[in-house]
């Protein structure tokens, strides 16, 4: 079975908003936030998490973008929703996920993964030169989640 973590040195994702390629160093991502004057924040002891705002390449609204690190290498990326969203009463998940897809569509096609599942939870996948894993899962109430690894 294939694993779904990409081996691929020259991986990268690129956002529409700092108009920056995230690639596996953490260092270079850092360096490249604050070259365009971008601030973050450092999340956890010896700062392997960032977050900050951006946006997707074609979606014109601001996300969360967490990068997420071991040592210096980049594990993954994934994008929130604001908290202004999170808080809304237009809150809708399923056309938040409706959107996000649209948008990862436009940049990468259809996606290679499509399921949905009986309780209502939906799975799509694209294979990039990274790998992208959006989905809404049941837990403690409908959560999205968009992950980009590396």
């Amino acid at each position: 079975m294939r694993s779904f973590f990409p081996k691929k040195e020259k991986a990268g994702f690129t956002l529409g908003k700092p108009g920056l390629t995230v690639t596996r160093s953490f260092a270079k991502c850092k360096s490249d936030l604050r070259k365009a004057g971008v601030p973050y924040n450092n999340y956890f002891k010896g700062g392997r998490r960032i977050i900050f705002r951006g946006k997707l390449p074609g979606y014109d609204e601001e996300i969360w973008v967490c990068v997420n690190a071991i040592l210096n290498r980049i594990t993954y990326i994934e994008l929130y929703r604001t908290e202004e969203y999170a808080v809304s009463v237009d809150r809708d998940i399923f056309r938040s996920f409706r959107e996000f897809s649209s948008a990862l569509e436009n940049l990468y096609g259809e996606p290679q993964i499509r399921k949905t599942y009986d309780d209502g939870g939906i799975d799509e996948r694209w294979e990039t030169p990274c790998r992208i894993w959006h989905y809404i899962m049941e837990r403690f109430g409908w959560e999205e989640h968009l992950k980009i690894f590396f």
